[in-house]
């Protein structure tokens, strides 16, 4: 399975510290404020100022990816956990270097994946036919433009240990868009209806039958997908 699914920003972030802070006592390294380490410190400045610490690796990035998600379903209440990932993955910033196996389909892309969650359709069912236009208007650009750097989207999404890649991916409304809540040990609840052939991938997406891809490429051979992008079938 290729993992991960992206990276996002996780190197010396600088958050709250929390009172009586373990960590930080050890790690005096660690801290961010000008406070002392003593929280109850008398200094009037002290008192007033939110103590920070900074921190690195995942604890940290993937609260990071965690708000992003919750800024899609602000744009778009809608949107199912799996559409929040694939856009999340289709407008991610492919690192120059690194390898899908390294970075996944790329850096997390906030205000891309919030321009694209706005234009997703917001009366796609269960019952929605595979293919269906899936956005409010056309294809928004494949770039971003942050602080005077521009960059392009990666426009791909991991399936299990496939890529996909394609404008058909946001244009297209696809089997494995659809609703549910996918436990651990492969159960599906929600409406009780399991999806597609009930594939279970094991970060708890379920896969349909097939994606739709017709102006798709496979990542390795890239040969094109005529017809569909199909999902593994070992279960």
């Amino acid at each position: 399975m290729l993992k991960p699914d992206l990276v996002a920003p996780g190197n010396k972030l600088i958050a709250p510290q929390a009172k009586y802070n373990l960590l930080v006592k050890k790690n005096p390294a660690l801290k961010a404020s000008r406070c002392g380490d003593d929280d109850d410190d008398d200094d009037d400045e002290c008192r007033t100022e939110h103590k920070m610490m900074r921190l690195s690796g995942t604890s940290m990035s993937a609260p990071v990816v965690a708000g992003a998600a919750a800024m899609l379903l602000q744009a778009n209440p809608k949107l199912t956990p799996n559409m929040i990932k694939m856009i999340l993955m289709y407008t991610a910033q492919q690192l120059r270097g690194y390898n899908m196996l390294e970075q996944g389909a790329g850096q997390l892309n906030v205000e891309g994946a919030v321009r694209l969650a706005k234009l997703v359709r917001t009366d796609l069912t269960n019952d929605t036919p595979q293919g269906t236009p899936m956005l409010t208007g056309a294809a928004p650009p494949p770039q971003t433009t942050i602080a005077g750097h521009t960059f392009t989207w990666g426009r791909g999404i991991l399936l299990k240990r496939r890529y996909a890649t394609g404008e058909t991916l946001i244009t297209q409304y696809q089997d494995i868009y659809d609703l549910g809540i996918v436990l651990g040990d492969g159960i599906v609840l929600g409406d009780g209806i399991v999806l597609g052939d009930g594939i279970v991938l094991g970060d708890g997406i379920v896969l349909g039958d097939h994606v739709q891809a017709s102006s798709a490429l496979l990542d390795g051979d890239d040969t094109p997908a005529m017809q569909a992008v199909s999902s593994d079938t070992d279960n």
